[in-house]
């Protein structure tokens, strides 16, 4: 479980960068630009991702709960072992590949 709460600059670009076991819970991460990174056991619970793009990311074993995934980009991302409990994920755009959904709880 995700321990080290993060805080993230208002503009920061998060794309390409890599976190293990980090704590964005409540974050607003909406419109955020997150492309190629690498978010292992990380928390987004309670998170706001409206419109966020996440293209080529690795969320294995991350946990969305009660977060806003409206119109979020998870193209071509691992979600293996996420869970997603969303408040809202109307529009979510998600690619069908094996690897994206082995053990995803939704």
């Amino acid at each position: 479980m995700p321990t080290d709460q993060i805080q993230i600059a208002a503009e920061e670009d998060l794309s390409g960068k890599r976190f293990n076991g980090r704590s964005f819970k409540g974050q607003k991460l909406a419109h955020r630009r997150m492309r190629g990174s690498v978010f292992l056991s990380c928390d987004f619970d309670d998170a706001d991702l409206t419109k966020a793009d996440c293209t080529n990311s690795d969320f294995t074993c991350s946990t969305f709960r009660n977060s806003v995934l409206y119109c979020t980009n998870f193209t071509n991302c691992r979600l293996a072992g996420t869970v997603f409990e969303p408040k809202d994920c109307f529009g979510m755009i998600v690619s069908l590949q094996c690897r994206t959904f082995d053990g995803m709880k939704v």
